[in-house]
């Protein structure tokens, strides 16, 4: 995972009429999760306190630290290794997650940590994959446990 980068999204987001923040809201909920979990790299002790305290909505956190985009530099060998095997899937699978699945459209979502909190039992779910040794996602993960609409 070399990058990711909510401006890839405004086009999109400006065809609905949406405000920009909105493309930054599953960034700053990997990042501010990655802080909480140990995977962001030590040198962001700022973005870990603040991930803790839930100070900002999550897109506003994902500028706030990062300028709506995440770097390699950004995480911990582990949570590097984590975000190459496991970042397509955690996009992938947002959809199946009950508080994306009743909006239309991803960037409808509201911007609050009770999405976040929705969302983050996804990230802990394909953590424990990860640290159980799988390379990738397995498939029936989509349609298992929480994640079947």
């Amino acid at each position: 995972m070399d990058k990711a980068d909510a401006s890839y999204h405004y086009e999109s987001i400006k065809d609905l009429g949406l405000d920009e923040s909105a493309g930054a809201i599953y960034i700053g909920v990997f990042l501010a999760w990655s802080a909480t979990r140990g995977l962001m790299a030590t040198h962001h002790q700022d973005a870990i306190a603040a991930a803790h305290r839930r100070s900002e909505k999550p897109s506003e956190y994902a500028y706030a630290y990062s300028c709506g985009e995440f770097h390699n530099g950004d995480f911990t060998a582990a949570g590097v290794s984590f975000a190459n095997s496991y970042y397509r899937a955690y996009l992938k699978f947002l959809d199946n997650v009950p508080a994306f699945a009743d909006y239309e459209v991803t960037y409808t979502n509201p911007d609050t940590w009770e999405t976040y909190d929705e969302i983050v039992v996804l990230l802990d779910d394909l953590l424990a994959y990860w640290r159980d040794g799988r390379e990738s996602c397995p498939q029936e993960l989509a349609c298992s446990r929480r994640y079947c609409p």
